[in-house]
């Protein structure tokens, strides 16, 4: 994991829904936090997004 990733799984463990994603959602998270244009969308991504306050699309 990068410090990004570690960032990511931080803001779902303080809302409670650090189980909710798996090591390909925390990456997915992180490369957008760094300005990446992603394509996959699932659940999980939503959750992210609501941990993140990131745009899920």
């Amino acid at each position: 994991m990068t410090v990004t990733d570690c960032v990511v799984q931080e803001q779902l463990t303080a809302k409670g829904e650090h189980r909710s994603a798996d090591p390909v959602d925390l990456l997915v998270a992180a490369a957008e936090q760094a300005g990446l244009t992603l394509l996959p969308y699932d659940r999980d991504v939503e959750t992210i997004a609501r941990a993140t306050g990131q745009c899920p699309r």
